[in-house]
């Protein structure tokens, strides 16, 4: 694989991206890794790998592993599909959000009830839970742990929390959505599992987008878990491969 990279020329993608966006103020290649089952060596471990390759070959220093040109890697099988992002990559403090068409798909997949009461606690500006009131027709209330990754919006319910305690009383939702990116800073542990738990009602799921997360679904196969996993789909979203997990709660 790093041989393959190695024989790459990124100079015409480069070319098309300056001519597309202006050519950007600094200079570097970022890489994006995702490796499928049943592979050797993990995404970490191949994205090590590729960074030093790309160091050698572009004579590239630390400071130059993080773009703005981006290189896209992903393993499936025995397959392996290598792309060259043309669009600026997305800098701003909501880089989380979700589009409208995005979050309608989500709730068409797993078809929240009528009037039903949902949480979102990773809500940026609460454009997930707009989609999804408009398209499914269920109340949302959305929470946020940055007062800057929040803005004034009458027509959505958004506050903040500390990230560990959630501000709302035993069993008040259907459901909790969370898009667990990144730049989310936060991790689904087996507290916050808790946390999500004591919120919903006796029958409540949690719908959780993040990338495949192997430890994850080691969490929720533990006793300690309040979920189970009862469905998990793959979901392209801006280039990225994420996973769909729907958890029902035990």
């Amino acid at each position: 694989m790093a041989k393959t990279v190695a024989g790459v020329d990124l100079a015409p993608g480069v070319g098309l991206y300056n001519i597309l966006n202006g050519i950007p103020d600094t200079t570097g290649v970022a890489i994006n890794c995702t490796v499928g089952r049943g592979h050797r060596f993990t995404s970490s471990e191949l994205h090590q790998v590729l960074c030093h390759v790309l160091a050698e070959t572009y004579d590239l220093d630390d400071t130059e592993q993080n773009g703005p040109y981006y290189l896209q890697i992903r393993i499936e099988r025995q397959k392996a599909l290598i792309g060259f992002r043309l669009s600026e990559r997305t800098r701003g403090p909501r880089a989380g959000d979700l589009s409208a068409s995005t979050a309608s798909a989500i709730g068409v997949l797993f078809q929240p009830e009528r009037n039903e009461l949902w949480l979102d606690p990773m809500c940026r500006g609460g454009a997930v839970l707009r989609s999804l009131a408009e398209i499914q027709e269920i109340q949302g209330v959305g929470l946020e742990v940055r007062g800057s990754w929040t803005r004034e919006d009458r027509s959505s319910h958004v506050g903040l929390w500390d990230g560990k305690s959630l501000p709302c009383r035993e069993g008040t939702f259907a459901g909790v959505f969370g898009h667990f990116g990144r730049r989310s800073g936060m991790w689904l542990d087996i507290d916050l599992q808790s946390e999500f738990a004591r919120v919903l009602g006796k029958h409540g799921r949690a719908i959780i987008l993040c990338g495949r997360d192997r430890e994850l679904e080691s969490h929720l196969q533990s006793e300690r878990s309040p979920f189970r996993c009862s469905e998990r789909r793959s979901i392209c979203i801006g280039g990225d491969l994420l996973s769909l997990y729907l958890l029902r709660k035990v």
